[in-house]
């Protein structure tokens, strides 16, 4: 009886062990092959290429990345060409593609500042994005791009500017900061001299042009807030009203006019001083 039990004891724990290796062995049959996402980063710096890979892959993707010689960095200005051939060769199996229009049409992020590619081939690579949707359909297409930025100067951009940069960067800067203020405030005259050196007329018509509107708003509230004091009970809250508000009124007409005229008429002792 004992060596029965014991015999059964022993086969009924080989059992259980076997029955808990089995979950473990059919998992490993059906262990599924994490999802493939082709990544074509903006040049290899870590931080654009294998930094931000880690992360995506530490999430269970398998990030792939075209290989360091045909991406760009700050002497290399990238291969576009062999990058669309390398997307196209490992779209077939691939999940998601998240590409960078810069290295495609440029090669790199500084590639698209300093490139010397003609207009037909940087048109020529743009239309590829639109050949490819068509090939790959099912593929989701993620294409993100940078802003251009402009430095201050020549000796600002860290020399990953064109050659010109060195010489006319500070113009460059200087005219989108005032195309910039044009939009979203407008110019005084000063600095729509800076965009019309020779033409002063012009530029102080633009000068009061935007200041118009930022004036006419306030001079109005203020000029109703005198008007109010015509309804005042005591007299003296009529002649204040009337005399404040007609000088607000006049005040306004003046700086648009007179004073203008007057600017433009010494402008050169202005300028001098």
């Amino acid at each position: 009886m004992y060596r029965l039990y014991k015999r059964g004891t022993v086969c009924a724990a080989a059992f259980m062990a076997v029955m808990m290796l089995m979950p473990a062995v059919f998992a490993r049959h059906k262990e599924v092959k994490p999802d493939k996402i082709l990544f074509i980063p903006h040049d290899n710096r870590p931080i654009s290429d294998k930094q931000t890979a880690e992360v995506v892959k530490k999430l269970g993707y398998d990030v792939v990345i075209p290989p360091d010689e045909i991406l760009g960095d700050r002497q290399n200005l990238g291969n576009p060409d062999a990058l669309w051939t390398w997307l196209e060769a490992n779209a077939v199996d691939a999940k998601a593609a998240v590409i960078s229009s810069d290295s495609l049409v440029y090669g790199s992020l500084v590639g698209s500042r300093k490139h010397n590619y003609n207009r037909n081939e940087v048109v020529e690579r743009v239309e590829k994005f639109s050949q490819f949707r068509k090939k790959n359909q099912q593929l989701p297409l993620y294409v993100f791009g940078s802003i251009m930025r402009t430095p201050r100067s020549g000796e600002a951009s860290g020399h990953e500017e064109p050659a010109y940069y060195r010489s006319y960067g500070s113009d460059i800067f200087r005219y989108t900061v005032l195309r910039d203020k044009a939009e979203v405030e407008g110019l005084s005259y000063r600095e729509n001299k800076e965009k019309c050196p020779d033409d002063q007329e012009t530029a102080m018509g633009q000068a009061v042009a935007s200041t118009f509107k930022s004036v006419l708003g306030s001079s109005v509230t203020t000029v109703a807030g005198f008007i109010a004091l015509c309804f005042m009970t005591f007299t003296l809250g009529i002649d204040m009203g009337l005399v404040m508000a007609k000088g607000v009124i006049f005040g306004v007409i003046t700086c648009i006019t007179v004073l203008p005229s007057l600017v433009l008429v010494f402008d050169g002792l202005i300028t001098k001083t």
